[in-house]
């Protein structure tokens, strides 16, 4: 069954619904938009709900998205690399996934295409894709992952 299949809506990302009902997805996107776009609160804190329901002790998310306030350099976006690896390294921890690779394409000063490769222990691959526009902070899922 996996998980709610997200999108990303004006403000943040949203629960697609079909016929009433919220779609669901095996895939990796919507694990990937929490994973990386949900940030760690600096203290250690619980930043997103259900964190504070998990009987896991880790915490969701990262610092993925706390660059995006500094310029779009070649040193930060080593640093997003960096950081998504950060924030998607429990897939690895978990066993669901035995590489991850990432490609940041800087398109303009403004826009980074960013493509991330999760090869599962079957070296079955999957791609997910996202255009960032650096100024606005808003993401744009390129390619469905799942």
């Amino acid at each position: 069954m996996g998980d709610f299949k997200l999108f990303v809506g004006d403000l943040a990302a949203e629960i697609e619904v079909t016929n009433g009902e919220p779609t669901m997805t095996g895939g990796f996107t919507s694990a990937v938009l929490i994973s990386l776009f949900t940030e760690i609160n600096i203290d250690g804190s619980v930043a997103w709900w259900a964190d504070s329901v998990s009987t896991d002790s880790a915490l969701t998310g990262g610092r993925f998205f706390t660059i995006f306030t500094a310029k779009n350099t070649n040193d930060n976006l080593n640093q997003l690399h960096d950081f998504a690896l950060e924030s998607l390294q429990w897939l690895i921890d978990d066993g669901i996934a035995k590489a991850i690779t990432f490609s940041f394409v800087r398109l303009t000063n403004k826009l980074v295409s960013i493509t991330i490769t999760i090869t599962q222990p079957d070296n079955t691959e999957t791609n997910v894709r996202f255009n960032i526009n650096w100024e606005k902070q808003s993401i744009e899922v390129i390619q469905d992952g799942d």
